[in-house]
């Protein structure tokens, strides 16, 4: 498994996206708010570093367009080649976020290949567990699956340890 904080070379278009953020992957947002959350952006991921470029790209330019988040985006990489174990890299991605910044209160599990589009659409937490994607362009915006609850959620530190 690897562990990637980083922006590959080449990534951004705008060296102002670029200069906004720091080495690791990490965003502050610089602002004085009370309210504002420090967010980990815990990403699994094996074999599609195309769609990891385009994530990484989009994510960065969406977020801070929003500017209401301090964020670091972990990339959780399976090395093996055993069947992808996307639930043992979000246990991981969110032990090694908390072992490098123990003021992350809040994390978002997001798959590689989802996209937000909607700039409303908050990135941070709120009192309970939120699902930020269950209605997907590639489906038409129409809910497939009523009990589905993955792709990019929301949760606080203390929903995920219980």
């Amino acid at each position: 498994m690897s562990i990637w904080t980083y922006l590959p070379d080449g990534h951004f278009n705008n060296s102002e996206q670029l200069a906004a953020v720091d080495f690791g992957g990490r965003y502050n947002n610089h602002c004085d708010s009370k309210q504002k959350q420090r967010v980990a952006i815990i990403v699994p991921f094996r074999n599609r570093t195309e769609h990891l470029t385009i994530f990484l790209q989009h994510m960065h330019s969406f977020l801070i367009k929003q500017n209401q988040i301090d964020y670091q985006i972990f990339i959780i990489e399976q090395a093996d080649d055993r069947p992808f174990n996307r639930a043992n890299l979000l246990n991981i991605g969110f032990q090694e976020s908390i072992g490098l910044d123990r003021q992350i209160d809040c994390f978002i599990f997001h798959d590689v290949d989802i996209l937000p589009s909607n700039i409303e659409q908050t990135y941070s937490c709120t009192k309970l567990p939120k699902h930020l994607c269950s209605y997907l362009d590639k489906f038409r915006y129409v809910l497939i699956y009523p009990t589905l609850f993955g792709g990019a959620i929301t949760i606080n530190k203390e929903q995920f340890r219980r």
